[in-house]
Parts: structure tokens; C-alpha cells; sequence
């Protein structure tokens, strides 16, 4: 018996087949999306919205952040804030260049902690969730009643965008550093932004004098917070073009208590003024080394990047003018935009920067998308593909970003155009796909990049926070140690290049820096940047003096050298080509023990070569230097202890 088989007639029942269950399935996903998208819309839209929004994003806040010790920067805050309290005076006994208010704003948790002999780091946790929780419900109550938010939508956005910035904050949410400026900005900023959005002259003389105060603070924070406020009083100067528009009730407030403020730091923090422009000048040379080629590169590589954004705000400027909260948002994103730019793009500007822009990005893509009528609904699979897109290929969009400034000068002639009715009639089409497809990118792009660095951090920038993130292998051998050698009135001695190499260990380990120099920095520049010869040599006779008097200090029982991941000389070793130091160290210390940890590279090769240092500094420095060495593990730190 034979079988036949008609391929012919078997491929088209395959293809009809396919057919018809492609498309029931086609169906059922489209369906299933509408009704998730319709969902979505329905819960944006609902009463419950904010409150759940708020709660879930708060929730998952403090899931990440107790999974972490709080973060370094966040360590030497409750430290600097105890030490003000003991009666230390900043920039005398020790050095910090941070304004004293962030440090005076910790005064609660850390009185409460003092007074039930309890570690601040719990009582400081509670009081940051607490205010953050309480500025949400203030804006809330401000915005509540706003006959300037047209829509629940439009205020539900809003509210869920305040508790983003505030909960979730990019390059800070993993590392868990809530103990900053950063936090006590915000929780300023946004309740003075809620009350711009519902207008100063429609508020009462108690609105008005909270408002003033409320600048005070953002100012008396950090003098560069000053763009974030001066742009709405210009944009209220500019409405009615007359000069009495500045002299009203929350600007004299707001002076007011400026002056209180300054004469506060004159009488209780006259050293920490009076050394101000002394320790900054020489911390921007050292700190930013504004002649290393390497971080003029990366300087100017995040500058291209948000660039981008200029360009979203040009947009939205020329099509979404029509509400008068909506020319707040923008007014606020452009403050937040100069502010990163006239600093220097480290990862708290960052913070405040993701923190404050994502009220333009969320409810200026809302009012966008609905001006030119962009159906979610209808581009679901493209939005959401080119969203997990850009979320798993940072490369992609920073190559797009990096030819943003070409991009914004072709936007700004094409509008000129467009507006001037040069080409309008023949590319309005065209021009308006383009704008589409770009707010469409940068937008998703802000979006994707926004959680992957809450959610993942940036490993590729931030090696070294990683590599050295609470709990760790390296803290908990220090706690060993800790334990083990040191009596309850005794002390350690850290020598660190970086911060984030001593805390938040003295922190958990509740062991005080007596440093007069809390971070080596400046001894740091000395041996590593080319442009040393800059720094005054002030920083290292304080440097030098302050570690003599640790070292012959008894109490002193340990000493902890840390090495920095991309270095091979240690301050240690640095110092000791001083004689004198040499000499006390080597007659009160001993080696004890050190740490290593695993690293993927194969090689490990020191900086600090010919071409970095001038002819007598690398006299100097050669005799310490280590040779090439091929393997993988890296020194963490060593301990000494005294004999």
C-alpha cells in the first residue's frame, strides 16, 4: 500500500491554521492590554490613586533601603551633627564644607538617641520616613483644593511624582543615603513648588510667610539652591513687568530669615565662615581637579547628555504653555536643569536633579500625549518595546544623548521656521512626527533610566560604592577586630583616601574620629593629581599634625590603613616618608592583620607614574611605588596595632 502526502495542501492548512490562531491570539493580547490600559486609566483617575500610589512606592523604598546600611555620606552627617553637639566647632577641630544646616536638622534623632543611650542611625531612620511622609500629606493639602489642576488625573500625578522623588531617588535609594542635604532639600522644595503651582497671591499672609521660609531654607541649605526659587519670581516679575512684584511678604520673610541664619552661623559657626572660601578654594582643586583631562571628559559628558532635556523643555514650552501649572512644572525642570549645570554632576546633583525633572516627564508626556492625541492604547507594543529597549541599552540612549546638542540646535532653527511660516505648510507633517518620536524617546528614555538606577544603581560609574556597599565582608572583618582588641575607652585610627572607606563602619561600631581631618582627601591630591603644587600646603601641615597627635595619643589602640581600589600608595605609606612620623609610628605600632578582596581584573597597574607627578615629587614617590603585579585579589585594608 502507498502513501501520498500533498505537501501543497498540508503548507496551506499550516498557514491556515496559523492563521486563524495568530489572530484569535493577536485578539486576546489586544484585549488584554486594553483592559490593562483601561484599568490603568481608570486607577489614575480614581480618588484612591495618590494614597496608593504614594503607599506602594514607600513600601518598596524602605523593603530596598533595609536591606542596606545607611550610606557613607549619610554615616559622616550623624557623625559631624554629634560633634557639633559636644561643642566641636567646624573647621577648627575638624574640617567639613557643607553648610552647618543639614547638620543642625539631624539635632533631633540624635538628642532622642543620646538621651535613651541608643544608636541614631535607628531614631534617624524613623525621623526621615516620618518627614518625608509629612511633606507628601502637606503638598497633598495644598494641592487638594487647587482650582489650578484641571484634572484628579493631572494632581494624582503630581502626588505620585512627589513621593518618586522623595522615596525613590536615583543613586541614592541602594545605597541607602537619606542622612544628606539631599533629603532636607526636597522635603523643603516641594512643598514651596506646591504653593507656586496654586499662586502666591492667592494665598493668605501665613501661606505666604511659610513660603518665605521655605526659601530660606533651600538657600541656607546650599547658596547654589538659589536657581531652584529666583526662576518663579522672575517668571512673576515677568508677567506683570513691574519691580514691586519682588517686594511683597514672602520675599521679606524670606530675607528676613536669611539674615537670621547668617547671623547664626557668625556667632556659632564664626570659624566655619571665616575658613569658608579658604577650604573651598583649595577642596575644588583637589576635589574636582578641574585640569585632569579624564574628568573634563566625564564633566563634559554628562553636560552633553542633559542637553537632551533642554531640548524636551524647549518642546514643551512652544506646545503646552496654555495652563499656568504646567508653566510652573517647566519653570521647575529648567531650575533643576541650571542647578545640575552649574555644579558638577556628582550623584546627590543627580539625585536632586532625577528628583525635581520628573514632573515635567510624567505629566508634560500626559498633556503631550493628549494634545496630539498619541493613543496609548493603540502604541502599547511600541512604547512598552522601546522602553525595556533603552532600560536594558544605557549605551544607546547615551549615544543619542551625546549628539543632543547637534539636535537642539536643528530643533531650535526648525521651530524658528515653523513659527516664522517659512516651511510649515510643506513639513508640518514631518516636524511633527519628529517631535513625536523625540519626546516619546527621551521621555521613556528619562523613564527606564530612572528605574534602572533606583532599582540596580549605575555598576559601571559606581564601582567602588558597590564593591564597598553595607553589609560587607570588609566591615564585618573590622568589626572583628573591633570587638576583639579594643576596650570600651579606646579608639581607632582610620587613614582612608576616600570617605566611604571609615563609614558607616565607626557608625555601627559607635567608635568617634577624632580626626581633625574626617576625610584625607587633600593627602589624596597631593600624590595623585599632577596639579598638587595648587593646594596649599596648609591642608597637609593640618593633615601631618592631626595624625601626629592620634598617634601619640595612648587611647589610640588601633590603626587601620585602607587602600583605595585604583591606587597602590596608601596615605600610610605617603606619611611615612616623613620622618617624624615614621619614627612614632614604627615605635607604637605593629602589624596585626589585613583583608583582601576578589577582583575581576587580571592586572593591577599603579598610577602614580612619571607622567603624573612633577621631578621632585616622583623622587619621592618612586621609593614607595609597587611594581606591576598580576593577580586577583586587592588589598582592602591593614590593621596595626599599638605595642
Amino acid at each position: 500500500m502507498k502513501f501520498g502526502f500533498d505537501l501543497l495542501e498540508i503548507k496551506t492548512l499550516i498557514e491556515e491554521k496559523r492563521l486563524i490562531f495568530g489572530l484569535k491570539f493577536e485578539k486576546f493580547l489586544l484585549q488584554k492590554s486594553n483592559s490593562f490600559i483601561n484599568f490603568i486609566d481608570k486607577l489614575l483617575s480614581s480618588k484612591s490613586c495618590a494614597l496608593f500610589g504614594s503607599l506602594v512606592i514607600i513600601l518598596i523604598s524602605l523593603y530596598i533601603r533595609s536591606s542596606v546600611d545607611i550610606g557613607v555620606d549619610s554615616g559622616i552627617s550623624l557623625e559631624i551633627a554629634q560633634k557639633i553637639l559636644e561643642g566641636k566647632k567646624l573647621n577648627h577641630d575638624f574640617i567639613e564644607y557643607n553648610f552647618p544646616l543639614t547638620f543642625i536638622l539631624l539635632f533631633p534623632p540624635i538628642l532622642i538617641a543620646n538621651f535613651f543611650k541608643i544608636t541614631p542611625i535607628i531614631i534617624a531612620d524613623y525621623y526621615i520616613n516620618l518627614i518625608g511622609i509629612g511633606v507628601i500629606f502637606w503638598c497633598y493639602k495644598i494641592l487638594k483644593n487647587s482650582q489650578q489642576i484641571p484634572q484628579k488625573i493631572i494632581f494624582n500625578l503630581l502626588i505620585i511624582a512627589l513621593s518618586c522623588g522623595f522615596f525613590l531617588r536615583v543613586n541614592t535609594l541602594i545605597f541607602n543615603e537619606y542622612l544628606t542635604k539631599t533629603t532636607f532639600l526636597l522635603a523643603v522644595i516641594y512643598p514651596y513648588f506646591c504653593y507656586q503651582i496654586v499662586g502666591i497671591e492667592k494665598l493668605n499672609n501665613t501661606q505666604k510667610t511659610l513660603v518665605g521660609i521655605l526659601m530660606a531654607i533651600v538657600v541656607g541649605l546650599k547658596p547654589t539652591n538659589i536657581f531652584l526659587i529666583v526662576g518663579f519670581e522672575i517668571y512673576r516679575f515677568w508677567k506683570t513687568k513691574k519691580i514691586t512684584t519682588f517686594f511683597v511678604l514672602h520675599n521679606y520673610i524670606f530675607a528676613i530669615f536669611l539674615s537670621l541664619y547668617g547671623l547664626v552661623l557668625w556667632v556659632f559657626f564664626h570659624n566655619f565662615l571665616e575658613n569658608f572660601t579658604y577650604f573651598l578654594k583649595n577642596y575644588n582643586v583637589y576635589r574636582y581637579n578641574y585640569f585632569n583631562l579624564k574628568f573634563f571628559n566625564k564633566y563634559l559628558h554628562f553636560r552633553v547628555e542633559f542637553a537632551m532635556y533642554f531640548v524636551l523643555i524647549y518642546i514643551y514650552s512652544l506646545h503646552l504653555q496654555k495652563s499656568e501649572y504646567l508653566k510652573k512644572i517647566l519653570i521647575l525642570s529648567i531650575s533643576a536643569l541650571v542647578l545640575i549645570f552649574s555644579e558638577s554632576f556628582y550623584l546627590d546633583q543627580r539625585a536632586v536633579f532625577y528628583a525635581l525633572f520628573i514632573f515635567v516627564v510624567l505629566i508634560g508626556f500626559y498633556e503631550f500625549s493628549r494634545q496630539y492625541q498619541i493613543s496609548i492604547t493603540k502604541n502599547w507594543f511600541i512604547l512598552i518595546s522601546l522602553a525595556i529597549f533603552l532600560f536594558l541599552t544605557d549605551e544607546f540612549f547615551e549615544i543619542i544623548c551625546i549628539s543632543s546638542t547637534s539636535i537642539f540646535s536643528l530643533v531650535i532653527l526648525m521651530f524658528l521656521l515653523v513659527y516664522k511660516n517659512y516651511i510649515f505648510k510643506k513639513y508640518s507633517q514631518k516636524i511633527k512626527y519628529f517631535t513625536v518620536i523625540f519626546v516619546c524617546f527621551v521621555t521613556l528614555g528619562f523613564i527606564s533610566k530612572f528605574v534602572k538606577t533606583v532599582l540596580f544603581s549605575d555598576t559601571k560609574n559606581n564601582q567602588m560604592n558597590f564593591i564597598l556597599k553595607s553589609p560587607n565582608q570588609m566591615n564585618h572583618q573590622l568589626m572583628l577586630i573591633k570587638k576583639t582588641y579594643l576596650a570600651e575607652n579606646e579608639n581607632i585610627i582610620t587613614l582612608n583616601l576616600e570617605i566611604s572607606e571609615s563609614y558607616p563602619f565607626r557608625n555601627y561600631a559607635q567608635i568617634s574620629n577624632n580626626s581633625k581631618v574626617l576625610q584625607y582627601d587633600v593627602i589624596k591630591a597631593i600624590i595623585r593629581y599632577p596639579n598638587y603644587h595648587l593646594i596649599d600646603k596648609k591642608f597637609y601641615e593640618i593633615a601631618k599634625e592631626d595624625l601626629l597627635m592620634q598617634l601619640k595619643n595612648p587611647k589610640n589602640k588601633l590603626l587601620i590603613n585602607y587602600y583605595n581600589f585604583n591606587c597602590s600608595i596608601t596615605i600610610l605609606e605617603y606619611f611615612l616618608h616623613d620622618p617624624e612620623i615614621n619614627k612614632i609610628f614604627t615605635e607604637n605600632f605593629k602589624y596585626l592583620t589585613n583583608s583582601k578582596t576578589f577582583i575581576s581584573s587580571n592586572s593591577f597597574i599603579p598610577k602614580y607614574t612619571k607622567e603624573y607627578l612633577s621631578d621632585a615629587e616622583f623622587e619621592i614617590v618612586k621609593q614607595l611605588e609597587f611594581p606591576t603585579i598580576t593577580n586577583n585579589y586587592k588589598d582592602e585594608f591593614e590593621a596595626y596595632i599599638r605595642k
